[in-house]
C-alpha cells in the first residue's frame, strides 16, 4: 500500500519513483461490509538523461610494420539508461604544452 487517504480524496502523487520504470496501480475501496479492489492500470514513469556511464575501454592498434594505426573504443551502455538510448557520442581531449602553459582541446570525434 503506497497511500490510504478519507473518502473525498480522489487523487494521490506518489513520491519516490524510479525513472522509465513500469508501475502498476490499484484501488482498492472499503466501506464497513467490506472492500472492492479494481484492476491494474499500468504506466511508465518519464525518461531522464542516463546515470553511471562507465569509461571506454582503448586498445593501441599497430599495422603490419608496428607503427601505430589508430586506438579502439569499445564501452558498455550505461547502468542506469533511465529510457531508450538515442546515440553515443566519443569525446576527444587533446593537452597542448604551450609556451604559455598547459591547454586543453576537446573535440567531438562522431556522433553514433
Amino acid at each position: 500500500m503506497v497511500y490510504s487517504g478519507g473518502p473525498t480524496q480522489f487523487n494521490y502523487i506518489v513520491p519516490g519513483l524510479q525513472f522509465w520504470t513500469e508501475y502498476t496501480f490499484r484501488v482498492q475501496a472499503c466501506t464497513d461490509r467490506g472492500c472492492t479492489l479494481s484492476i491494474g492500470a499500468t504506466c511508465r514513469t518519464l525518461p531522464s538523461r542516463p546515470e553511471e556511464q562507465a569509461p571506454p575501454t582503448l586498445l593501441a592498434l599497430a599495422n603490419q610494420n608496428g607503427a601505430h594505426s589508430g586506438v579502439l573504443l569499445e564501452w558498455a551502455p550505461p547502468l542506469r539508461p533511465n529510457g531508450l538510448i538515442s546515440r553515443y557520442e566519443l569525446f576527444r581531449r587533446e593537452v597542448l604544452n604551450l609556451p604559455e602553459g598547459m591547454h586543453f582541446k576537446c573535440t567531438v570525434l562522431q556522433n553514433f
